[in-house]
């Protein structure tokens, strides 16, 4: 299984799919959650494209979802936690120099 977690990157090293109680080795976070599903997308609504799944509030926490299929890659495959940014890149930043604060 090629899955990464959402948070840290670091590589699932089980074949099978995390379960909900399932958390990173490396940094804790929950592995079974919308940020690790294939079917996550920021760019729609409730940001999940399994019309049918009931709204989930907590992308980060695992949860029941039904729908739930582990996302197959990188983590940065959906632009989480700023992973496609170029390296250096600080956006708060680059807003506090526009804004002259």
């Amino acid at each position: 299984m090629n899955l990464q977690c959402h948070k840290c990157s670091a590589q699932w090293p089980k074949r099978q799919s995390p379960g909900r109680r399932d958390r990173c080795a490396r940094c804790g976070a929950d592995m079974r959650c919308c940020m690790n599903c294939k079917n996550y997308d920021p760019q729609v609504a409730e940001q999940c494209k399994e019309r049918d799944a009931d709204p989930v509030t907590d992308k980060e926490r695992a949860n029941f979802c039904e729908f739930y299929s582990p996302r197959r890659g990188g983590s940065g495959s959906h632009g989480v936690r700023g992973q496609n940014r170029p390296a250096g890149e600080d956006p708060t930043q680059k807003l506090k120099d526009i804004l002259g604060i």
